[in-house]
């Protein structure tokens, strides 16, 4: 006979503090506070949507600039073969 099995032993103070429990109470600001901060979010994500807008805006200008000069520079092209000996 005899323990076959690890055991520790350990002990706890004569005083000591067992099973606590946090109820929470919202004050009376609670609803205005996450209001205001859902309105601060909404006004930073509205930024942010503002910048990539105009950086879109400026994107579709650049694209509509390159399409325009891929144009002329295929005319060109064009051009340049009818103009070659044994056209």
């Amino acid at each position: 006979p005899g323990i076959f099995r690890t055991v520790a032993i350990y002990s706890t103070p004569k005083l000591q503090i067992r099973d606590i429990v946090a109820i929470p109470d919202f004050d009376n600001d609670y609803e205005l506070q996450q209001y205001a901060q859902f309105l601060q979010n909404t006004e930073r994500h509205m930024a942010i949507q503002k910048t990539l807008d105009k950086e879109h805006e400026k994107n579709d200008a650049r694209l509509g600039d390159l399409y325009e000069n891929w144009e002329t520079i295929s005319e060109q092209l064009e051009e340049l073969k009818q103009q070659e000996p044994g056209n």
